[in-house]
């Protein structure tokens, strides 16, 4: 009489099959976090571009709003001009041209108004997120 032999079968994963799944998973995961870093970092350089721009409005705006649009100013911190003062580490510089070139000549009726804002990491000398904002302004 033949003797039948149970087959003993352990219903686990090879070694190989365990290693293959973690390294997959662990590619899945940081493909994932990956974009969600480099999300999270646009998110941020899009926010400083869109303060950048803001700012850059309202100082063209104060402008624009008297009868002369003041003086040149050179690269100067924003948050030490009156009402700006929650805008650490933006920079703001306004160029007046009191004769700008207007279609191929210069215009004595109008002023040119060019204001750029910036933001600036601390300890960085680099600016980011530069806006450039020019108009003009009629004399008088």
């Amino acid at each position: 009489m033949l003797h039948r032999r149970k087959v003993l079968t352990n219903g686990g994963f090879t070694l190989v099959e365990v290693l293959v799944a973690t390294t997959l998973l662990a590619m899945v995961v940081l493909a994932v976090a990956n974009v969600l870093i480099t999300g999270r970092l646009a998110a941020g350089t899009s926010k400083q571009q869109i303060t950048a721009v803001n700012l850059a409005q309202a100082v063209l705006e104060e402008r624009l709003a008297g009868s002369d649009p003041g003086p040149s100013v050179a690269a100067s911190p924003l948050d030490g001009k009156s009402g700006y003062q929650a805008y650490k580490n933006y920079f703001y510089q306004v160029e007046v041209d009191p004769e700008p070139v207007i279609q191929g000549k210069r215009d004595a009726d109008f002023y040119g108004l060019t204001v750029h804002v910036y933001y600036q990491d601390p300890g960085s000398s680099q600016a980011r997120g530069k806006v450039t904002l020019y108009t003009l302004k009629r004399k008088g």
